[in-house]
């Protein structure tokens, strides 16, 4: 999952309120959405499907109090109950030297080991956060479902009208 919303012209969330500035979104959280489709498009292409089901969802309203995807945890398109892990991917266009966060590591205990073989040889440094962060994923950890938060680290541009595409690490 990603959040396709942003603050539009603002004023609600901007760090720097202007009601005519475009506020982009570039990062936050184009660069997730844009990660959602592009997994969607090279699994749907595969010859062998997955072994598991995996639903795809961009989410809306984040910027507003993760209301889209606590509606979507309120009607699933499949039950919960079998809902194995919720990937999350916000503010993933900033790869740098300090390589990128994970939230949720700990709430699998087969996560440490995974990532750890996906990263085994390549040049991608994955550095498990302390903190869970308060994106879409948080209501599901709160319903006991693993997550995994994908997220590259804050920056100056966010929430303000330079997160533009311009900048982004792709």
């Amino acid at each position: 999952g990603a959040h396709y919303d942003h603050l539009g012209f603002g004023p609600f969330g901007s760090r720097r309120p202007n009601p005519k500035e475009l506020h982009p979104g570039a990062d936050d959280n184009a660069t997730g959405t844009a990660a959602v489709i592009e997994l969607a498009r090279r699994l749907g292409t595969r010859e062998k499907p997955p072994a598991r089901r995996i639903v795809f969802v961009g989410f809306s309203a984040e910027e507003r109090g993760l209301v889209g995807s606590n509606h979507y945890i309120a009607n699933p398109l499949y039950p919960l109950e079998n809902t194995v892990a919720m990937i999350n991917f916000d503010m993933i266009g900033g790869l740098g030297d300090d390589g990128l966060r994970m939230g949720g590591v700990k709430s699998a205990k087969e996560f440490p080991k995974l990532l750890e073989d996906l990263c085994e040889g390549t040049d991608v440094k994955v550095n498990p956060m302390n903190m869970l962060g308060g994106s879409d994923h948080l209501g599901f950890y709160r319903k006991n479902i693993p997550v995994l938060f994908f997220f590259t680290g804050m920056n100056n541009r966010y929430h303000t009208p330079d997160d533009d595409f311009e900048t982004i690490n792709v």
